[in-house]
């Protein structure tokens, strides 16, 4: 499989490096699938390019990793990442990973796993949080994400959020995205993205490590939680008054174990399981 990651830099060249060796050294690389990765910044002038050129010197090989690096001016981090997705070539899967964050070391292998099975064009993984010191501080599993509960709103709000660091989708889900739409958002840019899939195709959640979320001071969550409650809700709507028993049923099964969740889940993919 083609793979198709892309990092803009914002707010965190600090952590540059990790995330880009996070991605560089998947063991998918020397397996036969192929990375296409792009690093986009803003036209920075605090060393992100030099971070990024280091690295890429490494791990650059012309055969299964392709590296490239830009840096143009942009109006803001969903700007920067649509520009990036409009010069991407084509992929199997996409994926992309704030600069801070991290996928797992075999991510890239169980993500091709899953996404060869029939009927499968987006996953997520297992919800996994980072701090400033690389520690874990919380990871869990995630049940059953419906789409109907999605765009109501409901999580992020009364049930677990979409981690974005872990979820990764197909060429067809890709060129769904309407791009010109996707840069006129400033905080809920990942709130777009999977309404837009979830009006495809299910989402299936593989019950393995495939990125983490970095909490570290600065974020544009922590600063702007508020308004970006408010540029999401336009994209929500009123959940039918029928429909209220199951955002209780999901609450109810978060307050079991990963096992019980796995087991009452329709959309959960063991890794590695056929």
């Amino acid at each position: 499989m083609k793979f198709c990651c892309i990092t803009p830099c914002l707010n965190a060249e600090m952590y540059l490096k990790q995330t880009m060796l996070s991605v560089l050294s998947q063991g998918a690389w020397d397996e036969g699938h192929v990375l296409y990765y792009r690093i986009q910044d803003g036209g920075s002038s605090d060393g992100t390019i030099e971070i990024a050129n280091h690295v890429a010197t490494q791990y650059h090989n012309g055969r299964s990793v392709h590296i490239q690096i830009e840096s143009v001016e942009d109006d803001g981090m969903y700007d920067a990442l649509a520009i990036a997705m409009d010069e991407a070539p084509a992929a199997d899967v996409y994926h992309y990973l704030n600069a801070g964050d991290l996928v797992a070391p075999a991510a890239a292998s169980s993500v091709a796993r899953a996404m060869a099975r029939e009927g499968v064009d987006w996953v997520t993984g297992m919800q996994v949080v980072i701090n400033e010191n690389d520690a874990v501080i919380r990871a869990a599993l995630p049940f059953d994400y419906d789409a109907r509960l999605f765009h109501a709103g409901v999580y992020g709000r009364f049930l677990p959020h979409l981690q974005q660091e872990s979820t990764f989708w197909s060429n067809r889900l890709q060129h769904a995205i309407k791009l010109e739409a996707l840069k006129t958002y400033r905080l809920a840019g990942d709130q777009f993205l999977w309404s837009s899939f979830f009006r495809i195709a299910p989402l299936y959640t593989v019950r393995a490590f495939l990125g983490s979320f970095r909490c570290h001071e600065g974020q544009l969550s922590e600063q702007f939680a508020s308004e970006y409650l408010a540029e999401a809700k336009g994209l929500w709507h009123s959940l039918p008054f029928s429909c209220y028993r199951k955002p209780a049923y999901h609450l109810l099964i978060h307050l079991f174990s990963d096992n019980i969740r796995a087991r009452a889940s329709s959309r959960i993919i063991e890794d590695g399981a056929e």
